[in-house]
């Protein structure tokens, strides 16, 4: 007995050992850039610079500053979101919150990359448990398959939530099974957990369907045995689940409430059909090193199995190898084919009548405009079943098959490359990495057809197909965080890194800022491009600027910007400037192009006599005149007449700055401030009103008037103290029984662990 406890202990450890040096060889780069170089690149491009890394920073910044977690955006959309409730980022996923926390004292970019990197050993690692202890796997082959899971981890690290997602299908499926085979409180508390930190890992279509598809495969596999059809014993295994969803249930509802009842959110079936794969999409399965170039890149990458892969896929059709698995093998891995070819058709249909069903029957799911974004769950146990069935290959059947391919193979080598040298090229084709990939596929061929008669060959072959897979995967990613980007081209796509572009920002707000202000409101938008990344919109998350700014966009903004405001402000580019106006915005980031495309408009709002300030890069920034809101003086673009009351959260036409004995906010719940007033006075709230802002006037709550987006509060003579405050009661709740009810399973798993080995050893000396 001691003997298999230590020769499970060793194989955990070669395992352990194994997703280390591979998570290490995957993040190297950027430990490299950190090190050798004056750029580090890793979520500085796409979605990652504009969104995922930049909320990563916004909440190390409220960690800083004591902001309340449950609370509105300051810095996007004139303060009109609710951080928390994003429902495309891991607004209650504790270790994000952790992680942010530990980098208020480390570097915050270096501990972003420890953050994903983390995900990936322990994924890794626990796809080669999974695969040894619950489907007779040995070492080679469970490498084989956590080498196409670290591709696909590769892949989807693009984008914040979709890496958590693809990370968590294979941790909760086997805590799941885990708990079922092994039953013990520990592993109750640690299922519970998982399913709270797999619903909270933000883009909640994606990861409910990771919830509901991971159950369901459990029970299957579960079930494969007929003393497990059991109705209690589903129950019990069915627990967790329950306890897990209903900590993290209430944070679900509050995240769909706001979908559903503020920004309103509706797909039509035009939506579920607009963006699909094309059929030539398909050839990408071939594609491990992406030399097939797509039109479609989004998601495009979860597809893609590379060429030895799809070789060895093959042979184990041509083998019948799933007539040699026993029947709750079969059933599991024929049920994963089929929910993963689906999922690939359904992604690449719109011509008949398969999208309209799954828009009808699934609700939420079924309007999913990108369907592929759902194999970033199947495709890991793809990858279980494509090891499960390469293990029943026998291969000293096919040694003449593997023999003439690999003929056929160097021949199509040697011919491409010499066309290439002559200059014929296919069109549709990277011809570097096409080459690239045929010569792994041809070493592991000839390896291969050597190792139907020599088991060290077969080995070899096995090392070539993790090393391609991870060396595919990690070129990926350098791809996606353009890892050789030079620091000076780098500065050139956006603000955030560009120094001197930021110190001409902050220098321009200093010699043409208004006295008085708490903060700024800025708009920016330029000719050079669709979607602002070098303005970027969610500048205030990167906390860079000496000053307190909010801006009118930000990113994303179909899933997170109240309806009206989004009817007023509908894209990057499109705003609607009366609206700005009445909301005193201050700063105009732009270019020229844009301000002559519309000179008349931009004439009346922009102040020439207060310069221009360089922001580099072709772009400029101007001083916005000041105008009374229309819901007081009853029409738009009133120039202002005097020194009116304006701390950039609240204006007053009748008072001035002056008449404020004191201010205090603590940016995204409460807002509070004692004014004299000489007489009946008009105060409007700039920021947008949100649904769950209460209004006080000396401690009484008041019911106000909102117009245009815009509180309206009034005064009479004498001295007040007007409050604000966010009362999100629910959202409290919800946010901290998620984050909280982690924690507590986190804590009590350990202590559990710890008390269950404890009880072992004293089992052992006895």
């Amino acid at each position: 007995m001691r003997r298999l406890v230590k020769k499970i202990q060793n194989e955990n450890r070669i395992n352990f050992i194994f997703a280390m040096v591979i998570t290490i060889l995957v993040f190297s780069v950027f430990i490299g850039q950190a090190l050798y170089s004056d750029v580090v690149t890793f979520a500085a491009s796409g979605d990652q610079d504009k969104l995922c890394y930049a909320a990563f920073l916004k909440i190390r910044e409220m960690i800083i500053n004591h902001e309340n977690f449950v609370g509105v955006d300051s810095g996007t959309f004139n303060a009109s979101t609710e951080f928390f409730l994003r429902p495309n980022l891991p607004g209650a996923y504790l270790p994000f919150y952790i992680f942010a926390a530990i980098a208020t004292v480390l570097p915050a970019r270096g501990m972003y990359i420890l953050f994903f990197a983390a995900h990936m050993l322990v994924a890794l690692y626990v796809m080669q448990k999974l695969c040894k202890e619950y489907f007779g796997l040995k070492n080679g082959m469970s490498m084989v398959v956590a080498g196409m899971y670290t591709y696909l981890l590769c892949v989807e690290a693009w984008y914040l939530s979709f890496y958590l997602i693809t990370a968590w299908s294979i941790i909760l499926f086997y805590l799941s099974l885990d708990f079922f085979y092994k039953k013990s409180a520990a592993k109750f508390c640690m299922l519970a957990c998982a399913v709270i930190f797999a619903i909270t890992t933000g883009y909640v279509t994606v990861s409910a369907f990771m919830i509901v598809a991971v159950y369901i495969f459990a029970i299957i596999f579960i079930c494969g045995e007929k003393e497990n059809r059991k109705i209690g014993s589903i129950f019990r295994f069915t627990m967790p689940y329950i306890l897990g969803g209903m900590a993290a249930l209430p944070y679900l509802l509050e995240v769909f409430s706001y979908v559903k009842n503020v920004v309103q959110s509706e797909t039509t079936l035009a939506d579920a059909v607009y963006y699909k794969l094309n059929l030539d999409d398909v050839l990408s399965i071939l594609s491990g090193f992406s030399f097939i170039p797509s039109s479609n890149t989004e998601g495009i990458g979860a597809i893609s199995l590379g060429m030895i892969t799809c070789l060895v896929l093959g042979y184990a059709i041509v083998d019948t190898t799933w007539k040699r698995l026993d029947a709750k093998m079969c059933v599991f891995v024929m049920v994963n084919f089929a929910t993963w070819i689906f999922i690939l058709i359904w992604s690449m249909e719109s011509e008949t009548a398969l999208t309209g069903w799954m828009y009808a029957l699934l609700p939420v799911l079924g309007g999913m405009h990108i369907p592929n974004r759902f194999l970033m769950v199947i495709s890991p146990f793809l990858y279980v079943s494509i090891g499960i069935m390469a293990r029943e290959v026998r291969w000293e059947k096919y040694k003449k098959s593997l023999r003439n391919i690999s003929i056929v193979e160097i021949g199509v080598l040697a011919l491409y490359v010499l066309l290439n040298k002559y200059g014929v090229t296919l069109d549709f084709i990277s011809t570097n990495r096409f080459i690239l990939e045929l010569f792994f596929v041809v070493l592991f061929t000839v390896l291969l057809y050597r190792g139907s008669d020599e088991e060290k060959s077969k080995k070899w072959a096995y090392i070539i197909w993790v090393f391609t897979l991870v060396l595919s995967g990690s070129t990926y990613l350098n791809d996606q965080n353009t890892a050789y980007v030079r620091r000076d081209e780098l500065q050139k796509t956006s603000l955030v890194y560009n120094e001197q572009a930021r110190k001409q920002f902050d220098d321009f707000i200093a010699t043409t800022g208004d006295k008085g202000k708490e903060e700024y409101r800025i708009v920016g938008y330029d000719s050079l491009e669709n979607v602002q990344v070098y303005l970027l919109a969610n500048y205030e998350w990167y906390n860079q600027s000496t000053y307190d700014i909010c801006n009118y966009s930000g990113y994303e903004m179909h899933l997170s910007t109240p309806h009206e405001y989004a009817q007023e402000n509908p894209w990057f580019d499109s705003y609607d400037w009366e609206y700005l106006a009445n909301t005193r915005a201050d700063y105009f980031m732009t270019d020229y192009v844009t301000i002559e495309n519309n000179r008349e408009l931009f004439d009346r709002l922009i102040d020439w006599d207060k310069g221009v300030g360089d922001l580099g890069n072709g772009r400029i920034m101007v001083k916005l005149h000041q105008f009374i809101p229309s819901v007081i003086c009853g029409t738009s673009y009133v120039y202002e007449d005097r020194n009116s009351l304006d701390n950039g959260y609240f204006y007053s036409h009748e008072l001035s700055n002056s008449d404020i004995t004191k201010f205090e906010t603590n940016q995204n719940s409460y807002y509070k401030m004692s004014v004299k007033a000489d007489k009946s006075s008009v105060l409007v709230f700039l920021p947008y009103p949100n649904r769950f802002y209460h209004y006080y006037i000396d401690g009484t709550e008041q019911e106000v008037e909102i117009e245009d987006m815009q509180a309206i509060i009034r005064l009479e003579k004498g001295e007040h103290t007007v409050e604000i405050v966010y009362e999100n009661t629910l959202g409290i709740i919800a946010f901290y029984l998620a984050t909280a009810g982690s924690a507590f399973l986190v804590v009590w798993s350990i202590v559990l662990v710890l008390k269950e080995r404890l009880f072992k050893r004293r089992e052992e000396e006895k």
